[in-house]
Formats: structure tokens, C-alpha cells, sequence
């Protein structure tokens, strides 16, 4: 049991983007993590490398982050944590979304649902009066498409 000096009653959630899961230790830690009864949360924001750029700012590969969100969901329970905002007032592109909603079909199987959510707070990245919370009935209606493909969605706008 791992001893984090927590009490029985908490649940212990790494939240990552699981860029370093390709090092033992990072995967020896997570399998820890759900060995005593923990989860990840792993950011996965968009699934082109187009919209990995414009929304994380990187240069993201989403073939990698992909085998790397199912190595984590073969070690610990793993839910897909996502933000969705609008840019400059648009909401994400129709092709965003399908490229979003097969990635997580390619998963499904494997992660324990999908938690979506809005602009918590004000963002301190370079650009940051570009972006925009999304009307709670748009994150509602992505719900529902993920909801179609078999998967646990909790929102949070």
C-alpha cells in the first residue's frame, strides 16, 4: 500500500499530461499510484497536432499521447480530462471534434470516462484575452457525443 499519510477515506489523483510516461519510474509510480487504489487524470485536450499547438501550445504528437494515455489506463484507473474554450469567440472546429471523438474511441475501452470542462479561472499564457468560456449547452452537447460512444462523462463548466 503506498503511504502517502493521508487518511483511508482519500482518494490520491496524479492529474498529467503524461508526456513522461515513457520512463520506467513514471510508469513504476503510477502503477503505485493504482496499486493503492488511486487514479489519473490525464489531459487530453485536443487530438491533431494542429489543435495541440493552437490549444496547449506544443508540438504535440497525438499518435504518442494517445499510447501513452493507454499505458496509463493498463496501470491505474485512468479518466480523460479535457478543456474545451472558445479562441478569438469560435468554438473548436467541427474537425477538432471528430479527430477528438475518434481518439477517444480508440481508448474507450480502457479509460474510465471523460470529465469536460470550461475555463476555471483566468489564464496567465501570452494570449490569454483570445480565449473565452463556452456556453454550458455546447459542453452539454459535446457530452452527449462522447456519451454516444460508450464513455462516463462528468461536465464541469
Amino acid at each position: 500500500m503506498l503511504d502517502a499519510g493521508v487518511g483511508e477515506g482519500v482518494k490520491l489523483r496524479l492529474i498529467t499530461n503524461g508526456s513522461l510516461l515513457d520512463r520506467k519510474g513514471v510508469k513504476d509510480g503510477i502503477e503505485r499510484l493504482g496499486d493503492a487504489g488511486g487514479e489519473v487524470w490525464f489531459k487530453l485536450d485536443a487530438a491533431t497536432g494542429e489543435a495541440m499547438r493552437r490549444v496547449n501550445g506544443t508540438r504535440g504528437d497525438p499518435a504518442a499521447a494517445l499510447r501513452r494515455l493507454l499505458v496509463c489506463a493498463g496501470l491505474c484507473d485512468t479518466w480523460v480530462q479535457s478543456c474545451f474554450f472558445s479562441l478569438d469567440g469560435n468554438p473548436p472546429t467541427e474537425n477538432d471534434l471528430i479527430a477528438y471523438l475518434d481518439a477517444l474511441d480508440t481508448v474507450k475501452e480502457r479509460v474510465k470516462g471523460v470529465h469536460l470542462y470550461g475555463l476555471a479561472r483566468p489564464s496567465l499564457q501570452a494570449g490569454a484575452s483570445r480565449l473565452g468560456n463556452l456556453p454550458v449547452g455546447w459542453l452539454e452537447m459535446l457530452a452527449a457525443r462522447i456519451g454516444r460512444l460508450g464513455l462516463t462523462v462528468k461536465v464541469s463548466p
